[in-house]
């Protein structure tokens, strides 16, 4: 079951494909410093699909509740529309886009982080935007340029953020 409605992936794709899960393992390790922030949703799926772990998660499953029940996680596309007023994963018959799901990621992680530890949390008293507060939130979308900045302000701190996605 390759689950293709979300990760778009069919047994014709894979039928020729001889890397094992050891060599993803392998390669991630090598690519990513130990000191990397891997950001996402609900990274610890993907994380224990690949049989790892890792000490520096930012997961947007986890930092945004709406729901006021820590055990119930939002989805990326609730999330996305409701503080980014963007729609994503609308294709559901290709799958998810891992690169839309990581730059929806990323913008809610720089959102919180320029609003505050509560924002978007309803159980710490934090406060989720309705349809006025959502235009003034535009100017934090994602564009290349942004990335490209933070990608080198990043590197040159000999740290690497990377976004993950599901």
């Amino acid at each position: 079951n390759y689950l293709t409605r979300y990760s778009g992936i069919t047994s014709d794709m894979l039928k020729d494909v001889t890397t094992r899960l050891t060599d993803v393992q392998t390669a991630l390790k090598s690519l990513l410093p130990e000191d990397c922030i891997l950001v996402g949703q609900s990274l610890n799926s993907d994380l224990t699909a690949l049989k790892m772990m890792h000490p520096y998660v930012i997961d947007t499953s986890v930092i945004f509740n709406i729901t006021g029940d820590r055990r119930r996680k939002t989805k990326l596309q609730t999330l996305a529309s409701i503080f980014l007023e963007t729609d994503i994963q609308g294709d559901r018959v290709k799958g998810h886009s891992p690169e839309e799901d990581s730059k929806a990621a990323m913008n809610l992680v720089l959102l919180k982080l320029k609003e505050g530890y509560q924002y978007g949390d309803v159980l710490l008293g934090g406060r989720v935007p309705g349809l006025n507060e959502l235009q003034r939130n535009k100017d934090l979308y994602y564009d290349d340029s942004l990335v490209s900045t933070l990608t080198k302000t990043v590197t040159s701190e000999k740290t690497v953020a990377v976004t993950v996605s599901s």
